[in-house]
């Protein structure tokens, strides 16, 4: 059997198929450059999407009729905020069903409402149970999660390493509430990681989710100019004892790494070689990716792909300005997110992207 690679989505709505970019992109990359070539990649692992865009509207529709908990939120958010998710959550065709919105729903909630945050990690982890149950003892499991996602997974691993889950009795049942009564993830791989910058329930730099608990090695991603991160990195260093370095790995890509306007884009991140090629032979041996298939990939590799200067410089601008002026501060994401909006618009010609 295959090992598995479990995919935890951002800020957002996902529909089915969401994982497909991703997966189509990991598996030509093995194709061309991975020591055994064309169709390894499709028998050595078995990428299972997780999906839990569709909890946060069904439980918000229900929060909204009931207005439970509305004083906490307001007060943190501002009233003209919440007026215009409520509306929004209603659907009464007062407010654009946007980019914006769908991405501003799911960060407030997740942040402010345990409700919320106890049903998405209920969620996540049940699905995950079900993808991994049935290993045998010689084969891993692994998570990729990304942006909001990061905060989901770490939340949900810290949760379930130290407790049972919150009506998670279909994992109790099924063989020990927590995850030490099961295999722990091999590796937990952090994407464009908001974990610190939404940290709540646990603070990240002192709970479970680090190698050696709650999963084996601890690889973070990370973008100097993503929007998102640049308030409250998530720097490894910065754990108290930190585990032994090839445990963990903290990429840093390059400043000048722009292929197209939504830097903070997961595919865009797995193509840099400092993410690709750490995870792939992670996953696998240090051989898998080559030397020499490295040097070939980063010599194909295209920093700023298609792009030309002009529009590079441009776009650029537009990113650094992004993130710029803002207080540090989870409320941050929520300008954030408008500025990233406004900021695909205008390199796409209008469309919405995430």
């Amino acid at each position: 059997m295959p090992d598995v690679i479990f995919l935890v989505h951002g800020m957002g709505q996902f529909a089915t198929g969401w994982d497909k970019t991703v997966k189509d992109q990991l598996e030509s990359f093995c194709d061309a450059y991975s020591k055994p070539g064309q169709g390894d990649f499709k028998n050595r692992f078995k990428i299972v999407p997780i999906n839990y865009s569709e909890l946060f509207l069904d439980i918000l529709k229900e929060w909204a009729r009931q207005r439970q908990d509305l004083a906490g939120v307001t007060a943190q958010v501002g009233a003209d905020l919440v007026g215009k998710l409520m509306a929004w959550i209603a659907d009464d065709g007062t407010i654009e069903k946007s980019f914006f919105w769908s991405h501003v729903f799911d960060v407030i909630t997740y942040r402010l409402l345990p409700t919320v945050r106890d049903a998405v990690q209920v969620r996540v982890a049940l699905q995950i149970y079900e993808g991994f149950k049935d290993l045998d003892e010689d084969e891993n499991w692994s998570i990729i999660a990304h942006s909001l996602g990061t905060a989901v997974t770490h939340d949900m691993l810290q949760t379930w390493y130290t407790q049972p889950l919150a009506g998670g009795a279909q994992i109790a049942t099924a063989g020990g509430g927590t995850l030490g009564s099961h295999k722990a993830p091999f590796l937990v791989q952090m994407i464009a990681n908001v974990s610190r910058i939404l940290q709540n329930q646990y603070n990240v730099f002192d709970s479970d989710v680090r190698p050696g608990r709650a999963c084996d090695f601890y690889f973070s991603a990370y973008h100097p100019l993503d929007p998102f991160t640049i308030l409250r990195p998530f720097l490894p260093t910065a754990w108290p004892g930190p585990p032994s370095p090839e445990k963990w790995s903290l990429q840093k890509l390059d400043a000048d790494f722009i292929q197209q306007a939504n830097i903070h884009d997961l595919a865009h991140y797995l193509r840099h070689p400092l993410v690709c090629i750490p995870l792939l032979r992670r996953l696998t041996y240090s051989t898998y990716i080559t030397k020499d298939s490295e040097a070939k990939y980063k010599s194909d590799f295209k920093l700023h792909g298609d792009l030309k200067a002009p529009e590079l410089i441009a776009l650029r601008q537009k990113i650094e300005d992004a993130g710029v002026g803002l207080p540090d501060s989870w409320t941050s994401i929520l300008e954030l997110v408008n500025r990233v909006e406004e900021l695909v618009k205008l390199a796409t010609g209008g469309a919405n992207g995430s």
